[in-house]
């Protein structure tokens, strides 16, 4: 009877799909169904479970931003569970023999709980860690002309262990600090040269690309595109080229700037609203001889 077929997995496998939900909930409100039904999507295929019918799933059943509404919302979660079909694997080690439904209830119980004891509902706590991943491009000390093409490589730390993780990559006159960053982990004006935007890469081996099984359901239709979540960061980036009018003609010469990536830990245990770590490496702009 249900719409989804259901399947045995690992209630680990659950547990990091949920996670995977938590950390994206963010950029999921209630009327954005089409950008919620992706991130549905996105589960079920990383559960490897496949749709038979024409179930609609989205934030009108439970993945909502505000989580003063789970009490609301527990029950359509249930529904949501009960619909996929899933069960824990019964021969997995040690693993609890407990249903996805309650599970997930469980999870969005307790993530409320832990925000409403950590924090006013008014305020968000924030953690800034001096340290991220690594750099692996450009390396320090790397010279990079105006206008030049240069290789970037990141690194993630996912101290949460996330299913995706997000960072943002600038570029900065001067070593990044804790002051240099708002409430949203981005730098505060005055603080940074460049913006180069904001990417995301997928951890665990979760699916970087939505892939929809079919595409016969017309109301449905934004389903039947496989597109990321956010970029993913690209192989390399330009260097701007800050003697032009658009960033008021200004001449650097043999000038030391810093390429800072800042990456986001969403949802960490303890109840903490959202975490930071940044990095970064000196390179040297429009390196010549003269001195």
């Amino acid at each position: 009877m249900y719409p989804v077929r259901g399947q045995h997995v690992h209630t680990r496998q659950i547990a990091r799909a949920l996670r995977t939900f938590a950390i994206h909930s963010q950029t999921c409100e209630l009327w954005d169904t089409s950008r919620c039904r992706q991130l549905a999507y996105r589960t079920l295929n990383y559960l490897d479970v496949k749709p038979i019918g024409h179930q609609r799933l989205g934030c009108e059943l439970s993945f909502v931003t505000d989580f003063r509404m789970i009490f609301s919302q527990v029950f359509e979660s249930w529904q949501v569970f009960r619909a996929l079909g899933i069960r824990p694997n019964s021969s997995a080690p040690k693993m609890p023999s407990l249903t996805a439904s309650f599970v997930f209830c469980l999870a969005l119980l307790t993530t409320w709980l832990g925000l409403v004891a950590a924090t006013p509902a008014s305020a968000k706590r924030q953690i800034i860690y001096p340290a991220a991943g690594i750099i692996n491009a450009p390396v320090a000390g790397t010279a990079i002309a105006p206008g030049a093409t240069f290789p970037f490589s990141y690194s993630v730390r996912n101290v949460c262990e996330s299913g995706y993780s997000a960072f943002t990559v600038w570029l900065l006159p001067a070593p990044p600090t804790n002051a240099d960053l708002d409430a949203s982990g981005n730098f505060v004006a005055g603080s940074y040269l460049y913006d180069f935007g904001e990417y995301v890469v997928a951890n665990f081996g979760a699916p970087s690309e939505i892939s929809v099984p079919s595409c016969e359901w017309t109301d449905i239709e934004s389903w039947c595109r496989a597109s990321p979540m956010q970029p993913t960061p690209p192989p390399s980036f330009t260097m701007p080229d800050f003697s032009t009018s658009e960033f008021d003609s200004v001449i650097y010469i043999n000038t030391t700037m810093y390429l800072a990536v800042v990456e986001s830990y969403l949802y960490c245990p303890g109840g903490i609203y959202q975490e930071f770590g940044y990095t970064s490496n000196a390179i040297v702009y429009n390196a010549t001889s003269s001195t």
